[in-house]
């Protein structure tokens, strides 16, 4: 089984109701891996450091902003992930605004999942405002959901 958005490796939680502005927890509850979800992530080898960001990018994708119901990834939050030969991962990210109340929680919740991936043996993540957040930086499906 390879990742998809229908089925992520890591902690997925279920997308929040779109309709549902203001009522998004602020961190997202963990639920525990598949099966499937298990295996996948064992058979991904040291060597394979796009298998690696992959499972990282569908970690990711179930973390949702706390006041927008669609998740950082597809929200264009995540500006890139660099994985080095010795497995260290750094990922790049911004936020909607620098005036952010949970950038920290954001933050950490990316770098857990960034350590949950296979084969990670260290996580940097680092914050960045440039080039700053713009609406155009969201998916097409992150756009469509939002009714732009």
């Amino acid at each position: 089984m390879t990742p998809t958005d229908d089925a992520p490796i890591g902690h997925a939680v279920p997308p929040p109701d779109p309709h549902a502005w203001g009522q998004i927890p602020m961190l997202a509850e963990l639920t525990p891996r598949t099966p499937e979800e298990l295996a996948y992530a064992e058979s991904i080898t040291p060597n394979e450091p796009e298998a690696i960001r992959d499972a990282i990018i569908t970690g990711i994708r179930s973390i949702y902003d706390p006041e927008i119901p669609v998740n950082i990834h597809d929200l264009g939050l995540i500006y890139g992930i660099d994985i080095s030969d010795e497995r260290h991962v750094h990922v790049r990210m911004t936020l909607t605004s620098p005036m952010c109340p949970t950038a920290q929680g954001l933050r950490d919740q990316v770098e857990q999942t960034a350590r949950e991936a296979p084969h990670v043996k260290e996580v940097t993540v680092e914050l960045v405002w440039d080039p700053p957040w713009s609406m155009d930086s969201m998916t097409e499906e992150a756009r469509l959901n939002l009714g732009f």
